[in-house]
C-alpha cells in the first residue's frame, strides 16, 4: 500500500480515523482563530492560520459527504465546520475594516 492508494472508507476504522483527524483539524482551525481574533500574531502566523482553517473547513466538507457516520458525529462536525467558517468570515471584516 502506498501513500497515493485511495483509502477505503468502508472500513470502520478508517472511517473512525478521518473523523477524528477531520474534527482536530477544525478544532485546529478554530484555536487559530481565537489567536488571529486576539491580535498578537504576526503576519506570517496569520496568513498560515487562515490558510490552514480554511483547508480544514474545504476537507472537512469534502470527507464528510463520502464517510458514512452515525448522526451524532456528523452533527458534531457540521456545526464546528459552521461555527469555523462564520469564524473566518468574521475575520475576513475584521481585516476589511483595517485596510
Amino acid at each position: 500500500m502506498s501513500l497515493q492508494d485511495p483509502v477505503n472508507l468502508g472500513h470502520g476504522a478508517n472511517r473512525d480515523f478521518l473523523l477524528h483527524s477531520m474534527l482536530k483539524e477544525v478544532n485546529l482551525g478554530l484555536r487559530f482563530c481565537d489567536i488571529m481574533r486576539a491580535g498578537g500574531a504576526p503576519p506570517d502566523v496569520y496568513a498560515t492560520g487562515e490558510r490552514r482553517a480554511q483547508l480544514a473547513v474545504q476537507s472537512a466538507e469534502e470527507y464528510m459527504w463520502k464517510l458514512r457516520i452515525a448522526h451524532p458525529d456528523f452533527n458534531q462536525l457540521t456545526s464546528l465546520v459552521e461555527r469555523l467558517r462564520f469564524e473566518l468570515k468574521r475575520l475576513a471584516g475584521k481585516q476589511d475594516e483595517g485596510r
